[in-house]
């Protein structure tokens, strides 16, 4: 469209052109009329009629190179205000670009499926950057950790079934997988060192010597997303080794 507009400009200027150079060639011709005729009107050789309508040629021959000149400064005007208007796109285009990008950072999109929690803000307020306003609870996927004894690890692996109950729900049954076993607790001594990412277990009795538990993994298969709970006491039943074990 640009290119068409600009192609139709440029012919306009050229038209513009030839009309300006055929204006000024007429008025050329009409003020030499009127040179030839001045001289010979005090010798009677023209009369004063002939005299007034060369004048009058030459200022009709003025009015129209006059009106021609405007317009094809009107021309250029245009041309060159496409021009500048055709320099300025790719700014407009990015100018456009970085504002769709803006608009959709107004609009938050969770990653899953979930439930809003912790939400401590009001419709209406102003949310600062960096500072959360609410958690969002995967919903999609539930797990239990159960604490199993040293003992009894050898008796499951990654992939075992297992059969989980709610504390909240004792007579729903819920089938589970077995997706990893814990390696490492921390030591009874070294509860109160700075965080490393090891699991605290509690002993259940300090003056006997009794198996340390580990932390097993388990997917459930079929949660209840009105049951589960995230926090909420569970009892999980190993079935069985994994298949193929």
């Amino acid at each position: 469209m640009s290119t068409r507009w600009r192609e139709q400009l440029k012919f306009g200027i050229k038209a513009a052109e030839a009309g300006v150079q055929s204006a000024s060639a007429q008025l050329k011709q009409s003020e030499d009329t009127l040179h030839r005729l001045e001289p010979l009107l005090p010798k009677h050789f023209a009369t004063a009629e002939q005299v007034d309508e060369a004048r009058t040629k030459v200022a009709v021959a003025a009015q129209e190179v006059a009106a021609d000149e405007q317009k094809l400064n009107q021309a250029r005007a245009q041309l060159s205000q496409l021009q500048t208007l055709l320099a300025q796109r790719p700014g407009a285009a990015a100018a456009v670009k970085q504002a769709e990008l803006d608009l959709s950072y107004c609009k938050v999109v969770a990653p899953f499926d979930g439930r809003v929690i912790n939400l401590n803000i009001s419709s209406g307020a102003y949310a600062s950057v960096g500072v959360p306003v609410f958690s969002l609870l995967d919903t999609t996927r539930w797990y239990v950790v159960a604490n199993f004894r040293e003992a009894e690890l050898r008796h499951m692996a990654p992939g075992s079934p297992a059969t989980v109950y709610l504390v909240s729900a004792p007579n729903q049954r819920f089938r589970g997988k077995v997706q990893g076993i814990g390696w490492a607790v921390k030591p009874e001594g070294e509860i109160d060192l700075p965080p490393s990412g090891v699991p605290y277990v509690k002993r259940e009795l300090n003056w006997v010597r009794v198996a340390q538990r580990f932390p097993v993994r388990i997917e459930v298969e079929n949660p209840d997303p009105d049951l589960f709970r995230m926090g909420a006491s569970a009892v999980a039943i190993i079935d069985g080794p994994a298949p193929g074990k």
